[in-house]
């Protein structure tokens, strides 16, 4: 019968021994709160996409600016819901060029990790040095025009933290120098005129997804 409904298909209620493990309502099925899932499992996906392209000035003598589009952060925000759950996090951008003007600039970023307006650095590099700034990774440009695009990132945040705590991921940004850098993302210097493939735009997304303790 192709004209079942999801409502149809799923039990009103599904029920092991004495634990409700699903339920429904108004053909929506949810999984009962008290489930518990083996470690390891992805209980959940939350996605930041910025579709729209954008400049920001950076100049590293602020420090890790973090990355704003003119009216909201670069950032995923996910709440837990489980105690003690890592969270993957996933970042690509589309295009990316770390100086608007001329060729051979660099910018290096940081991923911060927010709770409650407290900020923490998560995963900078150890190497030796005083004068070496220790980041998450790198966003250089060597073309304007061919060296700017698919640059992506991944790793693992143990945050150690209760359920239904609200965690959000920011991306910091250290400018090339002590002068100011216009960055931009989601298109590059190319893009002013023609409609060839090396002068497209992109999208850039940021994915957190919670594993299972």
């Amino acid at each position: 019968n192709n004209n079942r409904t999801f409502k149809d298909i799923i039990m009103p209620d599904l029920v092991l021994g004495t634990t409700t493990v699903m339920s429904e309502s108004s053909g929506t099925a949810s999984i009962a709160s008290g489930i518990t899932f083996p470690s390891g499992h992805i209980i959940q996906v939350v996605q930041y996409m910025l579709q729209n392209a954008f400049t920001q000035t950076i100049n590293s003598s602020n420090g890790y600016v973090i990355m704003n589009d003119g009216s909201d952060d670069f950032a995923v925000t996910i709440t837990t819901l489980k105690a003690n759950s890592r969270i993957k996090l996933s970042i690509n951008f589309g295009v990316f060029v770390s100086h608007n003007s001329s060729a051979g600039y660099g910018a290096n970023a940081r991923i911060i990790r927010d709770i409650g307006g407290s900020s923490t650095d998560l995963a900078k590099n150890v190497l030796p040095g005083g004068n070496t700034p220790k980041g998450t990774f790198s966003l250089n440009t060597d073309s304007l025009t061919y060296d700017d695009g698919g640059k992506g990132f991944m790793m693992i945040d143990s945050p150690a933290q209760n359920a239904g705590t609200t965690m959000t991921y920011k991306i910091g940004v250290l400018g090339h120098s002590p002068s100011n850098y216009t960055m931009m993302v989601n298109y590059n210097a190319s893009t002013t005129s023609g409609s060839d493939g090396y002068q497209g735009t992109g999208i850039s997304t940021f994915i957190a997804e919670e594993i299972s303790a």
